[in-house]
């Protein structure tokens, strides 16, 4: 509920919006740009402290779903070596969560890691399955290699089963082992089933699985076009990028080699072109950690933000037709550097879409994770830092508490943090 107190002071809040919006338009209009403005206060106030429980495990990804069917959103934070499994947070409707993983996630091995994971309908029953993006670190060392993805089946009730076997038959012992990074599912066939896009990495091919229709996946990689067999993939989304009605994908390379991003697109039946020179151009050597497909302008296409590390992060938007300008010094602050990660969301309820930046943990500048706020719904970004310390592996929003506004969440290897929107 929203205090007598908080009713008042708005109008003055946004009157100071109005201000800040007003110059950014007075900046445009002179030809320069506001980068490095910071700013109102973004009226999150960390309560992890108290919403999440003690001595969580070190987190790498997140997925948010209603794994239960109780209408409110849960949580799954993927893990760094060593954890016999990842975490499932069960929310108790008012945003405080529970770790039942133990009862509820299947097992892995203590030497993987998961980079990447999403919920998603794999078998059409109504209920939110779970698919995840793992690689594994060999022994003690610092070198990376393969290991299987997992597909976990969700009973209904937000218990979860490991069916990777029977939804990925006969695959081969060799093609098991992807150091993957990145996973993302959509229909790219139009058949109305969800397949899915894995990322993986030290020039180990990407994958594109197919679903039947019930829940078991088909290898088709020979669907992608060629520079998927070595792109060094880090990250993947998929989203309409040209306006043809179909999901093209997006991809982002880097981390044991600096790389160019790849647009694949589709050509309606799940078979892909790469036309990243024609559209995006090859200029760019990045470590984009993540890749997220937005409007940021709110003209009804598909932007595109490459999250990277330890340059800054990149915008480029699309001109309805899938071809992109790279409008990153115009739009984004100089403080959108080092990040790990990166989602979208109306924080603030003025119709636009936000960015939150997770900073990368291990960046010795030990720089505070963003707000970046939309101050004129055309995309371009005001920088206001986080309250808390260590970065973020993960970020997202979700509303938590379950009162229609948007909180966000941010994992590391240390301080976990749980931004409840207060304004």
């Amino acid at each position: 509920m929203r205090s007598p107190l908080f009713s008042s002071v708005r109008p003055v809040l946004w009157a100071l919006v109005g201000t800040l919006t007003l110059g950014w338009a007075l900046l445009g209009s002179a030809g320069g740009s506001a980068l490095g403005q910071r700013g109102l206060e973004s009226g999150y106030v960390d309560e992890a402290g108290i919403r999440l429980p003690a001595q969580l495990l070190p987190g790498l990804a997140l997925a948010i779903g209603d794994v239960d069917g109780d209408g409110d959103l849960d949580v799954f934070m993927g893990t760094d070596i060593g954890p016999s499994r990842d975490v499932l947070l069960i929310n108790d409707g008012r945003g405080f969560f529970e770790d039942d993983s133990v009862r509820r996630l299947p097992p892995k091995e203590a030497n993987a890691f998961t980079r990447g994971a999403q919920f998603a309908d794999l078998d059409n029953d109504g209920d939110l399955d779970l698919i995840i993006a793992l690689a594994r670190r060999i022994g003690a060392t610092d070198q990376v290699s393969g290991k299987r993805n997992q597909i976990f089946i969700n009973d209904g009730r937000g218990f979860f089963k490991d069916e990777t076997a029977a939804r990925m038959p006969g695959v081969p012992a060799t093609e098991q082992d992807d150091p993957s990074y990145g996973i993302v599912a959509g229909d790219v066939n139009g058949d109305g089933a969800l397949d899915f896009f894995v990322a993986n990495n030290l020039n180990w091919p990407d994958k594109l699985w197919i679903n039947d229709g019930r829940g078991v996946f088909v290898d088709q990689s020979a669907s992608l076009p060629p520079p998927a067999g070595s792109l060094r993939s880090t990250s993947a989304d998929m989203g309409d990028i040209d306006g043809d009605g179909d999901l093209d994908i997006v991809v982002g390379v880097g981390v044991t080699r600096e790389g160019v991003p790849h647009l694949f697109l589709n050509d309606g039946t799940g078979s892909f072109d790469d036309q990243t020179t024609f559209r995006l151009g090859n200029e760019q050597r990045l470590n984009s950690w993540q890749t997220r497909l937005i409007d940021v302008d709110g003209d009804l296409d598909l932007d595109l933000i490459l999250c990277n590390t330890p340059t800054r992060a990149m915008l480029f938007t699309n001109n309805g037709f899938g071809f992109f300008s790279d409008e990153t010094t115009l739009k984004l602050p100089f403080e959108a550097a080092a990040c790990k990660s990166v989602d979208a969301g109306d924080f603030d309820g003025d119709g636009d879409l936000d960015l939150a930046l997770g900073r990368d943990p291990d960046d010795p500048t030990l720089r505070r994770n963003l707000l970046l706020i939309n101050s004129d719904g055309q995309g371009r970004f005001i920088a206001t830092p986080l309250t808390g310390d260590g970065g973020a592996n993960a970020i997202a929003f979700f509303d938590a508490d379950g009162d229609g506004d948007l909180d966000l969440i941010g994992v590391n290897r240390g301080e976990h943090h749980l931004w409840i929107n207060k304004r």
